[in-house]
């Protein structure tokens, strides 16, 4: 059954906006709430991005495969540990995204890459060195075991080490409970 997705925007005060989808029979899809220092849930939890308490609560729901809207330097995206399929699934199904395109991994670290890439060229760690944590990203060959949702089944996965403040303490609290990327 292919739905019919709309997405609307309302403005919501200075805290930021919600966005709705609206399937096409007039249904609530899913809502998302942006903002540029908070971290959202599909179920109204709303955490304050600069509260350790709130980031780990936030990673905790991440390693539960639940979906989360977070920041970076460049998009405020809905994400999911990149390691559960279903978890990743839930994301192209709340966008109504096909699911033959994929995802960027987002990364705590540089040396977290080589859990979903393999081999990673030379000129690729320069890169990384030089621009992570920031707004590149790379596209690598995918480890076959790893990652399949993330890169819609392809042998390419792209990876991005944020450098939004939240999006990294999200990422490294997340690293801990043992989600080694979140995918969005």
């Amino acid at each position: 059954n292919q739905i019919d997705a709309m997405w609307t925007t309302a403005k919501k005060g200075d805290a930021g906006w919600w966005e709705f989808a609206w399937d096409g029979n007039g249904n609530l899809m899913s809502k998302v709430m942006r903002t540029a220092n908070r971290l959202i849930s599909r179920d109204d939890m709303i955490w304050d991005g600069q509260n350790p308490a709130h980031i780990e609560q936030a990673a905790q729901w991440l390693a539960q495969g639940r979906l989360l809207g977070f920041p970076t330097e460049t998009v405020y995206g809905l994400g999911a540990d990149a390691g559960q399929d279903l978890a990743v699934q839930a994301i192209y199904d709340a966008k109504g995204r096909p699911t033959d395109h994929p995802l960027i991994v987002h990364m705590a670290q540089a040396s977290d890459a080589a859990h979903f890439a393999d081999p990673i060229p030379g000129f690729a760690l320069a890169l990384m060195k030089a621009h992570w944590p920031g707004p590149l990203t790379l596209i690598l060959p995918r480890r076959v075991d790893v990652a399949t949702q993330s890169a819609a089944g392809q042998d390419s996965i792209g990876l991005r080490c944020p450098s939004h403040p939240v999006a990294l303490s999200l990422l490294k609290a997340a690293r801990r409970l043992g989600v080694m990327g979140g995918a969005g």
